[in-house]
């Protein structure tokens, strides 16, 4: 009883807050009228907080203060601390207009410009700004400036978990591996405030973000007028070329807000070395070398087009449709040499490949603002269409010709509706429900030598869930809970069937040492789920060589991850975490020999018992001198692994390193020095050789900063990439130079154009998750 009284009590206390509370809102601006982003903004009361924000990147904020005199302190590192006491009442209707001076000597010694790394209470913030540095990168090169993200080929990864899911705007890429390199791509940082990186989703992420989340936020853009910019970059090696034009658009008038956008990419050129040597266990079994040439070729292009509607100040209605289709080659020759019982074989082959890729994409969205403060509405829906066919021919001096003829089509559907209610005490409450539907149709007819005439696969796999979040602040604590309950069901042909529900939750706690959170310590678990890859369940075979395939595996497991850190967080901008991902059923690829071919090695995915990465994560984002930066970004792993429950455990030490050091230059010039690195990696039996790459890259603007043109080297040294594998009766060793993994030299121009008055940046959102981007499949690789 007495529990009753006191939480009635509480509530009561806390609805007389809500009645005497007013939204105070204002903007921050230095002495020359720019605005001043981020920067923390604080009521107090005495020595007591009552509530905070960040400026946008209009140096606006927006928070909830008692009806009665206040103080209102205003705090970045760039600048002189401001306290403004605000005694009038009744400053809700009114904008607060707030000046700050700057600081001649930062942190340290250092100083500090506006265009810098900060860690908020559950995230890292780059923020963009007019910044030389930032002229005529793309989206890719800009995620590579923030803490912890590394961007390849493969994939977007936070904090070395690889599968971050990357969003625009609130609007998810649901791609992967080459086609989200290739989108991020068609992103112009000219486009881009912010990029915030979350190395832990909440609830209304879905259970399947497996490496964090990255939300690109576009600009505030014209209002009644136009912004376009118009992009080339060309590729020149002794082995490699291609180029990248792009283009987008987006206008506002009335209540309408259109944008459009069309990228392409060409590769002409891209000639790849690979070199294979076979150690045996048994060294009186022979030699085993092998030597291929690939000439890749590609050719993709891609169109959006959408708008947004303001039906009134509140509700907005939005759709979005995107189309794109690709071609890519790959013809190889390929001589294996072969030793066995002093006899000496060679084999040459000739393998003929093609590839096309069509995919188009409709999003619907509708959000409905409920309140001035942030509560709101929305649902979202979208649905993809994704079609793949291929064409494989093989001949071989080993006397067989084969031809694989592919077809593939994916179809994904996902509805997510959500509430969102904010309380002026703070306090952030949000539920939804989503379902996704999943169609998968993948076929293989074979033609040749080959006694394995194909196969079709083909089933569907629905996932409903629901999930609700709260978020309070306690003083100093900021504490938000979430949980999500998930229903799985997938069905299809040859029995194959499986159903399955599970919880996932997520906390984290925050708290500040000071009033303007200059220290704070974070704490973070969560609890994830990855399904395998559309590509892992096909069970295709695929031949890359006389001796060596890649097949799927059907029976593969879901991962199931535990995530837990401790973030220590110094001035904003300095960060230290610890922490943990912990994989049940992690499913890795694996090197094996064929049970009637033992020379033939085969790569199949499959699900380990047990796989802890334990990390600690260092962001240091410094300035040595005027006109000097230094980003570094460290990060070391514990690796800890079994492949079966019986099993010992293996240790391996793993480390990852990204510094750049950017130099500011006379006449808007800028100069960028990037080094990355990374330890020898392991997958299962098979893993990838410690690699040392060194870019550079030069810039000048002109035409009153509208016009870029970059200069820059990928790769200086030549470094190309090793991998290696392990099998019960060889050790095989591989090096792949030249192609994307060479040297190269990029030439980029890039312009923009704006007119009208600024206005906010708006996007259409969609509702799929990684589900779309199961649907990739592996590359062919020799």
């Amino acid at each position: 009883m007495r529990y009753t009284l006191y939480m009635v009590a509480l509530a009561a206390a806390m609805l007389a807050h809500e009645a005497r509370a007013q939204e105070v809102r204002g903007r921050v601006t230095d002495a020359e009228g720019r605005a001043v982003e981020p920067a923390t903004v604080a009521v107090f009361r005495g020595d007591r907080q009552l509530a905070a924000d960040v400026t946008d990147t209009a140096g606006r904020f927006r928070l909830a203060a008692p009806d009665e005199p206040y103080t209102l302190r205003v705090r970045h590192v760039a600048y002189r601390p401001l306290d403004t006491l605000i005694s009038v009442r009744g400053h809700s209707g009114d904008e607060l207009s707030l000046v700050m001076a700057e600081a001649s000597v930062g942190l340290g010694e250092v100083t500090v410009q506006a265009e810098r790394i900060v860690r908020e209470a559950d995230r890292f913030v780059v923020h963009v700004g007019d910044a030389p540095a930032m002229a005529g990168r793309d989206g890719a090169e800009l995620l590579r400036t923030a803490p912890g993200v590394w961007v390849t080929d493969d994939g977007v990864s936070v904090n070395g978990a690889a599968g971050a899911r990357v969003y625009v705007d609130d609007r998810e890429l649901r791609l992967s591996g080459r086609a989200l390199t290739a989108y991020l791509r068609t992103l112009r940082a000219a486009d881009v405030a912010r990029v915030e990186v979350l190395p832990q989703a909440d609830a209304s992420y879905g259970a399947d973000v497996r490496g964090g989340v990255v939300r690109i936020v576009l600009r505030r853009r014209r209002e009644r007028g136009v912004d376009a910019n118009v992009s080339a970059e060309a590729d020149f090696g002794r082995q490699y070329g291609g180029v990248r034009p792009s283009a987008s658009v987006r206008a506002h008038a009335g209540r309408w807000t259109w944008h459009a956008s069309a990228a392409g990419d060409h590769l002409y050129k891209g000639i790849g070395q690979l070199s294979a040597e076979r150690f045996y266990v048994n060294r009186e079994a022979g030699s085993f070398a092998s030597q291929s040439v690939t000439d890749g070729r590609r050719r993709n292009v891609t169109g959006r087009v959408g708008a947004i509607f303001d039906a009134n100040p509140r509700t907005s209605v939005g759709a979005e449709a995107e189309l794109s289709r690709g071609r890519e080659t790959e013809p190889s020759e390929v001589e294996t040499r072969i030793n066995q019982h002093g006899q000496l074989r060679s084999i040459t082959g000739h393998y003929d490949r093609e590839e096309t890729d069509r995919t188009a994409v409709a999003a619907l969205n509708v959000t409905h603002r409920t309140d001035t403060i942030g509560s709101r509405l929305k649902l979202v829906a979208d649905y993809t269409d994704r079609s793949l066919g291929g064409e494989t021919d093989e001949r071989s001096t080993a006397g067989w010709t084969n031809r694989d003829i592919t077809a593939s089509r994916y179809r994904v559907l996902a509805i997510d509706a959500s509430a969102l209610r904010v309380l002026r005490s703070g306090m952030r409450l949000s539920a939804g429900a989503k379902y996704t539907r999943n169609r998968m149709r993948d076929s293989v007819r074979r033609e040749g030598a080959a006694s394995d005439p194909g196969f079709l696969t083909d089933y569907t796999e629905q996932i409903a869930a629901g999930y609700a979040s709260l978020a309070l602040e306690l003083g100093r604590l900021s504490l938000t809970a979430g949980l999500r309950a998930e229903w799985t069901h997938t069905a299809g042909r040859e029995g194959v069937r499986r159903a399955y529900a599970d919880l996932f939750e997520n906390a984290t706690a925050t708290y500040a040492f000071d009033p303007m959170r200059l220290f704070m310590l974070v704490a973070q678990y969560a609890r994830n789920v990855e399904r395998p890859n559309f590509r892992y369940l096909n069970p295709r075979r695929v031949r890359s060589s006389d001796f060596a395939y890649i097949e799927g595996n059907p029976a593969l497991r879901p991962t199931y991850i535990r995530r837990l850190s401790l973030t220590a967080v110094w001035h904003y901008r300095y960060t230290l975490t610890v922490g943990g991902n912990l994989h049940r059923d992690l499913v890795r690829e694996e090197a094996h020999t064929d049970a009637s071919a033992p020379e033939v090695r085969i790569v199949r995915p499959e699900n380990h018992d047990r796989e802890n990465h334990w990390f600690v994560a260092l962001s240091a984002p410094l300035r040595p001198m005027r006109g000097w930066e230094l980003n570094a970004n460290l990060v070391g792993v514990r690796q800890d692994l079994r492949a079966t429950s019986s099993d010992p455990w293996a240790t391996h030490w793993l480390g990852f390193a990204r510094l750049t050091l950017g130099v500011t230059l006379p006449r808007d010039a800028y100069a960028e020095l990037t080094y990355n690195a990374s330890s020898r990696l392991y997958s299962a039996n098979s893993g990838i050789e410690p690699r040392h790459t060194f870019d550079v890259a030069l810039k000048k603007q002109f035409a009153d900063r509208r016009l870029t043109v970059t200069l820059g080297v990928s790769n200086i040294f030549d470094r190309g990439v090793t991998y290696f594998s392990h099998t019960e009766r060889f050790d095989e060793r591989t090096s792949v130079s030249g192609g994307s993994a060479g040297r190269r030299v990029t030439v980029g121009l890039h312009y923009v154009l704006r007119s009208g008055k600024s206005g906010k940046s708006r996007t259409v959102e969609r509702a799929s998750s990684d589900d779309t981007r199961r649907m990739d499949r592996v590359k062919n690789e020799k």
